[in-house]
């Protein structure tokens, strides 16, 4: 399944929050610092969807805000 992501990084509140459809917003508190958001993001999906981080890839975006992520099963 893909998702669109909104990154909010830096962020006092880390969390998921359902937007719409396949949309999502994720706040983590790492900065985007060598990769340090991305990988906070991906723990993050894969913790509120209970899957391993294995099963959760970012497929666009890596340096973006706006994100596409796919997880697997």
């Amino acid at each position: 399944m893909r998702l669109h992501i909104i990154t909010k990084t830096r962020s006092k509140r880390p969390g998921v929050t359902h937007l719409t459809g396949t949309a999502y917003e994720v706040a983590v508190s790492a900065s985007p610092i060598k990769g340090a958001a991305n990988k906070e993001v991906i723990e993050t999906l894969a913790k509120y969807f209970g899957l391993r981080k294995n099963q959760v890839q970012i497929i666009s975006g890596h340096t973006a805000v706006n994100k596409t992520v796919e997880l697997s099963e």
